[in-house]
């Protein structure tokens, strides 16, 4: 018996998500998640709102305040991890692969070049034989 394959399409995307602009700050993207109580943001280029990647809380204590970078002045774009957003259409398996091989917990969801929301690591498990 063939196992039915899910895509993202299948999972509730988790369109409570915050954005911050690819110029703002460490310190910018830890008010911004304190204020949103979320533990990552998508970061965008301004004017074309394209996906860069994405700047987790783990990320911050990791690769910014433990190596004393100066929060208030180095970007978000230095400390964020870069992953290849997926879309409606890409298997939960393939979506599942690409965070648990850089150990993160959110991929952005992507449809027309615009983001539409985050899948996230938990998001995929109930789907994953």
């Amino acid at each position: 018996m063939a196992l039915k394959e899910y895509f993202v399409r299948d999972l509730v995307i988790n369109d409570e998500y915050g954005v911050i602009d690819s110029k703002a700050t460490i310190q910018d993207a830890a008010k911004k998640m304190k204020e949103l109580g979320v533990p990552d943001l998508v970061v965008v280029q301004g004017d074309t709102q394209e996906v860069l990647g994405v700047i987790a809380d783990f990320d911050i204590v990791q690769n910014a305040v433990a190596e004393g970078k100066e929060c208030t002045t180095a970007s978000v774009i230095s400390t964020m991890y870069r992953i290849d957003s997926v879309n409606l259409d890409t298997p939960v398996t393939d979506a599942f692969t690409r965070m648990r091989d850089l150990n993160v917990n959110v991929v952005p969801v992507v449809e027309n070049g615009k983001l539409i929301g985050v899948c996230t690591i938990q998001d995929c498990w109930s789907f994953i034989p």
